[in-house]
């Protein structure tokens, strides 16, 4: 067994050596954190000695392990956020592997005594939880789901096995007038009895004698992109939002045709000012890849001012009161909506509003797509989806120009001015 210290470095050597022999590589900023490297595998791992003594031998409690994800789940900076949790767990007192026994012990009991179900769905979002490869985002907007369907259901006090198949149908039924959140529910009700049943709590599927037509159909795609005073409307409006950061962050949602999740997580380490380029992390992006993402002229100088307001912050869009991520988008798309006139349109829009606009002035979809952090896979068929791995990175600067250019357009459709001002104070 070979050890070696714990860096990108060594990692990234780790990973193209010869993998015959297995590696250990030890991490010096957390101690008991390494990387275990086999011929098909990597494994994060957390050691340490419980603390105490056993009382029947005198002696320290052996050494125990903790096996946390791999290079897939955890980059090296997210397994030390990990450990470092761990080892806080174990400075309070407890032991961590003896609390993954709990787990498990607490699962076992459930499917004897037949827990509620509100217990069982704190139960699947811990399981969740535990499933690093998926992005978080996901992890926790299926427990709310899953939450939010027990509680619809009035069975929160109940046993799973009452979620019967009359039950189940009345439910969709009433959800038929909201077929995108019925979608949401169903799918992750689905999981969820899926899990009940393979723990043991359920025995009875109650989806089996409900027919696909029962079941809640895609929601249309949407088709809806701002029109050119639409957007410059839109835009001039966010100055009415009360908080300068308000203002901000929506105009920048427009310069940077981003996720509003990633742009409300987004965090000035991740942002270079002087190169115009924004890092988001794969934490933040729905693909669960990092995606590189250039600013425009409209991005930078919001991200200047933004800069004076939140100096003190890791976020650059804190919220104004609690300093957290912003999450008031309904509240803020009203007070929008009542100022510029426009209607019908959601936050995702401006994504399309971009492709659409980009496409008409020559920008190819691929490096639209590419600038939305698309999946390759569906938006290059077949062949190409495997072998094209080109950036376009000079392509999509250049795109980014093209779109301050319609961003410069809107604001004079809805000004009537002859040139747009640069300055989101204008």
């Amino acid at each position: 067994m070979e050890m070696a210290n714990l860096t990108q470095r060594s990692i990234d050597a780790a990973i193209k050596s010869d993998r015959s022999n297995r590696q250990t590589l030890r991490d010096h900023e957390v101690r008991g954190l390494a990387l275990v490297v086999n011929s098909s595998s990597t494994s994060w791992v957390f050691t340490y000695k419980p603390r105490g003594a056993n009382p029947e031998t005198g002696k320290r409690w052996a050494t125990q392990t903790v096996r946390f994800g791999n290079l897939q789940s955890h980059s090296l900076k997210e397994a030390r956020r990990d450990a470092a949790k761990l080892k806080s767990q174990l400075m309070s007192g407890m032991d961590p592997a003896d609390e993954a026994r709990k787990r498990r012990e607490e699962v076992e009991a459930a499917r004897l005594s037949g827990t509620a179900c509100s217990e069982l769905a704190q139960m699947y979002a811990s399981y969740l939880d535990g499933r690093q490869a998926l992005v978080p985002r996901y992890r926790h907007g299926q427990a709310a789901q899953v939450s939010m369907a027990i509680d619809e259901m009035n069975v929160t006090d109940l046993p799973v096995s009452e979620i019967t198949n009359e039950r189940l149908r009345a439910y969709l039924q009433q959800l038929g007038q909201r077929p995108g959140i019925a979608r949401q529910r169903e799918g992750a009700l689905s999981r969820f009895l899926s899990w009940c049943i393979h723990q043991g709590h359920l025995e009875a599927d109650p989806r089996v004698r409900i027919s696909r037509a029962e079941k809640p159909a895609a929601p249309r795609a949407r088709e809806r992109w701002l029109t050119l005073a639409e957007l410059g409307a839109v835009w001039r409006a966010a100055e009415d939002l009360g908080e300068p950061v308000l203002g901000n962050i929506v105009r920048f949602l427009i310069a940077v045709p981003a996720r509003r999740g990633e742009v409300a997580g987004a965090e000035w380490s991740q942002v270079g000012l002087e190169t115009g380029v924004w890092h988001v992390p794969s934490h933040l992006s729905k693909t669960n890849e990092p995606h590189r993402q250039s600013l425009n002229r409209y991005a930078r100088e919001i991200l200047q001012i933004q800069k004076l307001e939140s100096a003190n912050h890791n976020l650059v869009f804190p919220s104004p009161r609690a300093g957290k991520a912003i999450t008031g988008w309904s509240t803020m798309k009203r007070k929008i909506d009542a100022v510029s006139g426009v209607a019908d349109w959601r936050w995702h829009d401006l994504r399309r509003t971009f492709a659409s606009h980009c496409a008409e002035r020559g920008v190819s979809e691929t490096v639209a797509d590419l600038i939305l952090s698309h999946k390759q896979s569906a938006t290059r068929p077949g062949v190409m989806a495997v072998y094209q791995r080109s950036r376009r990175w000079e392509e999509r600067v250049a795109a980014m120009e093209v779109w301050a250019g319609v961003i410069e357009e809107a604001i004079r459709a809805a000004s009537g001015e002859n040139r747009a001002p640069l300055s989101v104070e204008a």
